[in-house]
């Protein structure tokens, strides 16, 4: 019974050290073409989208971008029945007045449970925001937002 307990207490620790980081916020749409209800954003039109921040800032001109620098990847869990083509555009702050240097892209459509956009390996460390900007309308449905290693965007997928 005792090699059970520690067994189970080895397995859950190696699980809890290699776990994703949850990343906690809310999205906000811009312009009448993208509503966002709680965790559901709708698209009325192609490319209105919805953004994500992340960066704290005192002044538009000062923004301090989150450090992921221990992340590859930031994804975005979606519910079934995602009716909307997505692309999803991560930008860094890098010191920028207007909050936004380089992004990194990635894509999703109807149906998929999943969207992500791998992280630039030099601007990690100082990411402002993500968006979900339609490419066609629909809705979509967001269980959680994510940033982690390679191994770990590759076990969101299964």
């Amino acid at each position: 019974m005792k090699k059970i307990l520690l067994s189970l207490v080895a397995v859950l620790t190696s699980l809890c050290m290699n776990a994703a980081t949850e990343l906690y916020g809310s999205f906000s749409s811009w312009g009448a073409t993208c509503t966002v209800d709680g965790t559901t954003i709708s698209y009325s039109e192609a490319w209105a989208g919805a953004g994500y921040w992340l960066a704290t800032s005192s002044e538009e001109s000062d923004y301090i971008g989150r450090d992921l620098s221990s992340a590859e990847y930031i994804w975005v869990t979606l519910a079934k029945g995602n009716t909307a083509n997505v692309k999803m555009v991560i930008q860094y702050t890098a010191g920028c007045v207007d909050g936004a240097s380089g992004t990194s892209q990635g894509s999703c459509d109807a149906g998929d449970i999943i969207i992500a956009a791998k992280l630039d390996a030099d601007k990690k460390n100082d990411v402002s925001q993500f968006f979900l900007q339609g490419t066609t309308d629909g809705t979509l449905t967001v269980t959680g937002v994510y940033a982690g290693t390679e191994a770990e965007y590759q076990e969101a997928l299964k």
